[in-house]
C-alpha cells in the first residue's frame, strides 16, 4: 500500500536499497474528508506519510525512519517503511482486551500500586493505560456497531 501512495499519488520512488527520500517537498492531502492539509504545505516526506497514516494503514516507526526524538539525533535523508499487517480493528480491540485483562495480574501492577500508595495517586496499570483513551474507545464503539460487544468486554474489563 505505502508503495503505491508514494509512487502513484505522490511522484516517490524508492533508491536501490528500497529507501525513499526523506526530501522537503509540497504535499497536498487530497483525502475526500480531509482538511488538514487541504491546502499545500512544505513538509518533509516522513511527515506528510505520517499524515497519511491517519487514513489507510501506513506506520513508520521510529527506529526505521530515523528519527528517535528521545535521543534527539539528526534526521536522516531518507525512510525505510515499516512492514506491518494491515489494521484489523477486531484484532486491535481484542489486543487491548487481553491487556486490560493481564495487566493486573503483572509484577508491575504491584509495583505501581505500592508507588501510588505512597504518592496518594489513584489507580494502577489499567488506570494509567486506559483512562487517556477512554473518549476514543467510547467515539469507536459508538461508530462500529459490530465492535460494540467486544469494546463492552474492555470497557468492562477496563472498570473492574
Amino acid at each position: 500500500m505505502f508503495a503505491h501512495v508514494a509512487d502513484k499519488h505522490l511522484g516517490c520512488k524508492p533508491d536501490e536499497q528500497g529507501r525513499y527520500a526523506n526530501q522537503e517537498r509540497e504535499f497536498r492531502c487530497l483525502w475526500p474528508t480531509c482538511s488538514h492539509h487541504a491546502k499545500p504545505i512544505t513538509v518533509r516526506f516522513l511527515d506528510f506519510a505520517r499524515h497519511l497514516s491517519v487514513h489507510i494503514a501506513l506506520a513508520f516507526p521510529a527506529s526505521l525512519s530515523g528519527e528517535n526524538r528521545a535521543a534527539k539525533k539528526a534526521r536522516k535523508d531518507w525512510i525505510v517503511p515499516a512492514k506491518i499487517m494491515t489494521r484489523d480493528p477486531l484484532s486491535a480491540v481484542l489486543v487491548l482486551r487481553n491487556i486490560a485483562r493481564n495487566i493486573g495480574k503483572t509484577e508491575a501492577e504491584e509495583e505501581l500500586l505500592k508507588e501510588n500508595e505512597a504518592t496518594g495517586e489513584p489507580g494502577g496499570w489499567k488506570e494509567r493505560l486506559f483512562r487517556p483513551l477512554m473518549p476514543r474507545l467510547f467515539e469507536v464503539m459508538a461508530e462500529n456497531r459490530a465492535l460494540a460487544p467486544y469494546m463492552a468486554s474492555l470497557l468492562d474489563l477496563i472498570h473492574e
